[in-house]
């Protein structure tokens, strides 16, 4: 009896979460993922506390990257207007944006990944 309501709890909450997903627009996630992203570079901060030249590779890296965004989206959408692209342009921005931050993400968790033995190429990541 036991088995078959975790069963049916399960699929409730699987297929709960689903439509969850499926009512955020890409603007929700987009903020869900700057505070992911946040939540990052201060872990990665907090691992390399006491190496200045790093902390200030990333700063300067992160700083580099968000301007990066900026110039990606107006190459993207150049007459940036709701004139031009319509009342999804907003939802298009944050799409736009919500894809080079999940890229951004990737790339720097690899440096809360332990580094493989004999990596000789990991650089700050050990």
């Amino acid at each position: 009896m036991n088995l078959k309501i975790s069963v049916l709890a399960a699929i409730v909450f699987g297929f709960t979460q689903v439509v969850l997903a499926a009512d955020l627009t890409p603007c929700d996630e987009l903020k869900q993922a700057k505070l992911d992203l946040q939540q990052t570079i201060r872990q990665v901060q907090k691992n390399h506390g006491k190496d200045k030249p790093f902390l200030l590779a990333l700063k300067t890296s992160q700083q580099t990257w968000d301007r990066s965004v900026q110039a990606n989206l107006a190459l993207e959408f150049p007459n940036a207007s709701p004139d031009t692209y319509g009342s999804v342009l907003s939802d298009c921005l944050c799409l736009s944006r919500l894809n080079q931050t999940r890229q951004r993400l990737e790339y720097l968790r690899e440096w809360l990944k332990p580094v493989e033995e004999g990596d000789v190429c990991s650089g700050s990541r050990n």
